[in-house]
């Protein structure tokens, strides 16, 4: 079964919160289709929020156990240390 089947054979629920937009890394095909009733559909920034907020709002649109949050702190430093890495070897 493919990506685009599991998501026509879920369950569609109506929800108080807007439709996202799709993100240009996760393609429009992985959003379920707008609703023809949706008066309007300006979706959500997701820039500048906290990881939390953003799983807190997808929640109530996924099954449970469906929606997996991981949090991981980035180092901007990585390049850096692999350069590092790199003159030691």
């Amino acid at each position: 079964m493919t990506v685009n089947e599991d998501i026509e054979a879920m369950p569609q629920r109506s929800s108080s919160l807007p439709l996202m937009t799709p993100s240009p890394v996760q393609g429009s095909s992985a959003l379920p289709p707008a609703s023809a009733n949706d008066a309007k559909n300006d979706g959500m920034d997701l820039q500048g929020l906290p990881p939390q907020a953003i799983a807190d709002y997808l929640w109530p649109d996924f099954q449970p156990g469906d929606l997996q949050f991981l949090q991981s702190e980035f180092d901007f430093a990585t390049r850096a240390k692999i350069n590092i890495h790199r003159e030691k070897m």
